[in-house]
C-alpha cells in the first residue's frame, strides 16, 4: 500500500503540471511570422494577470523589444505560465493601474477586443517611459481595479 503512495504522489504532480502547462498554451498569444528575437532594450521582473489566471511577483518578466512586447513566466514557472507577444501596432493603450491591495502595475490594453494584460511592478513610470518612446498611447489617468472582481480587461 506504501508503494502505490510513493508512486501516486508523483504521477499526480505530473499531471497537474501538464494540466496547467496546457491551459497556459491555451492562453497565450505569440506573434506568428515575424523575428522576435533579439536583445530586450528593456527588461522588468513584476506579477501578472491575464484573462484566465494571475502570477504573484516576481515569476514573470515583462521584456520591451525594437518589434514589441513579450510578457512570460520566470525559469522555472516559465512553462506554466502564458506567454504574451504583441507588437507595438498592437497596443491600443497602457495605463498605471492600482489594485484596492494598493499593488500597482501597468495595463496594456491590445487592440485586440477585450485582450488586456496587467503587469504587477513598482516600475510602473519606467514602462510607460519606455512605451512612449515607441508611440504607444499612454493613458495619463491612473485607473483604479477592485482585485475581487472578475477580469475586465
Amino acid at each position: 500500500m506504501g508503494f502505490l503512495l510513493i508512486l501516486a504522489v508523483p504521477v499526480m504532480l505530473a499531471i497537474i503540471f501538464f494540466v496547467f502547462r496546457l491551459v497556459a498554451r491555451m492562453s497565450q498569444k505569440t506573434l506568428p511570422n515575424s523575428d522576435t528575437t533579439g536583445v530586450a532594450s528593456s527588461s522588468f521582473i513584476g506579477g501578472m494577470r491575464w484573462m484566465t489566471g494571475n502570477a504573484s511577483s516576481p515569476l514573470t518578466r515583462l521584456s520591451i523589444y525594437e518589434w514589441g512586447v513579450r510578457f512570460q513566466g520566470r525559469k522555472l514557472v516559465g512553462p506554466l505560465i502564458p506567454r504574451f507577444e504583441l507588437s507595438f501596432s498592437e497596443i491600443k493603450s497602457a495605463q498605471l493601474v492600482r489594485s484596492t491591495l494598493l499593488t500597482t502595475g501597468v495595463r496594456i490594453l491590445s487592440t485586440d477586443t477585450n485582450m488586456s494584460v496587467i503587469f504587477w511592478t513598482g516600475e510602473g513610470i519606467e514602462i510607460l517611459n519606455c512605451l512612449s518612446n515607441y508611440n504607444v498611447h499612454i493613458e495619463t489617468v491612473e485607473k483604479t481595479i477592485k482585485t475581487i472582481e472578475p477580469f475586465s480587461g
